[in-house]
């Protein structure tokens, strides 16, 4: 008889369009009573070339640094709380800052827990998401880096579980352009409509996804074409 084991993971993409911070808590629950062995929380995506991002790339709540940089669907986990990178989408039902809070929480929550934490400090592989070396604590080094580690860990824990009518005037200051995407007051979800691709839409990706999965084994590089992104002074007709 095959003995096979499955590892069961939940990925969940939070700011979905008119999705509220009671909402994202729902999800964690929801995905915590499912019990599964690990689960992660992002910032949604708004890839190019996808409905989504036909929907919302007119509204000043998508933001695009150049080159994409900013396209990133872990961005508020594998940063710092105090990061200025924007966030490329933040929906109308929550500001940007409350966004990163929920995110990082959420993560915070499911990662940093006594038994992976004694996994870490003990050595043992897995709940731990970090491996220390052996007799890490007689290793200056070591112990310098475990200790900036756990104070970053500490600092984000401690501003996403701080209420947000504290945190959120202080981090706006810190970071002012977060004022640009506040959470709309008033906002009225059913306005929104998600567009979908049709059967033949979705067979036409399929076929450049595959075009591009055998350029790349083939030369090693993907060729994709990106909507232009305009300069500031292009958006705005300066000279």
């Amino acid at each position: 008889m095959l003995d096979m084991k499955m590892m069961v993971c939940f990925e969940v993409d939070a700011c979905l369009p008119t999705e509220t911070s009671a909402e994202r808590e729902t999800s964690f629950r929801v995905v915590q009573g499912a019990k599964v062995q690990a689960s992660k929380y992002n910032n949604l995506i708004p890839y190019p070339g996808t409905p989504i991002y036909t929907d919302l790339k007119k509204t000043d709540r998508v933001h695009i640094e150049p080159g994409w940089s900013n396209f990133n669907s872990t961005l508020s986990v594998t940063r710092s709380i105090f990061d200025t990178t924007p966030l490329p989408y933040v929906p109308e039902t929550t500001s940007e800052f409350e966004l990163k809070r929920d995110i990082i929480k959420y993560n915070m929550k499911t990662y940093v827990t006594w038994r992976a934490l004694g996994a870490i400090l003990l050595g043992k592989k897995g709940p731990g998401w970090y491996q220390l070396p052996d007799r890490w604590y007689v290793k200056p080094r070591e112990l310098y880096h475990v200790g900036k580690i756990g104070v970053n860990v500490l600092v984000n824990m401690a501003v996403a579980v701080l209420p947000l009518a504290i945190t959120e005037p202080f981090m706006n200051w810190l970071n002012p352009a977060m004022k640009a995407r506040p959470r709309v007051k008033g906002y009225d979800a059913t306005t929104f409509s998600a567009s979908q691709w049709d059967k033949e839409t979705a067979k036409q990706k399929t076929v450049v996804l595959k075009a591009a999965a055998e350029e790349r084994r083939t030369t090693g590089r993907v060729s994709i074409e990106l909507p232009v992104v305009p300069s500031a002074s292009a958006r705005t007709g300066a000279p």
